[in-house]
């Protein structure tokens, strides 16, 4: 019986899932979400702080949904980076 190697296997291509975006997107897009993601806190403190306090709490969650989205992608391609 032949022993298994992993030499054995076909060489797979790795896949980027940052190569679809534009150039300069490669680069700075944690740096960009994260500005957006500031943005929409301050907006959130600016509207709280003008009694707008049911569109504050929708900007919050959005600003929430927002930084999760860069966590979750973030860690994906790091992950896939590592393999």
């Amino acid at each position: 019986m032949k022993e298994f190697s992993c030499t054995m296997l076909p060489k797979v291509k790795q896949f980027d899932p940052l190569a679809v975006l534009p150039e300069p997107f490669q680069r700075f897009w944690v740096l960009a979400i994260t500005l957006l993601d500031a943005a929409l806190f301050g907006a959130a403190v600016y509207l709280e702080n003008n009694r707008h306090p049911e569109v504050a709490g929708i900007t919050v969650t959005i600003a929430l949904f927002v930084a999760l989205f860069t966590a979750v992608v973030y860690a994906s391609v790091w992950w896939l980076r590592q393999v």
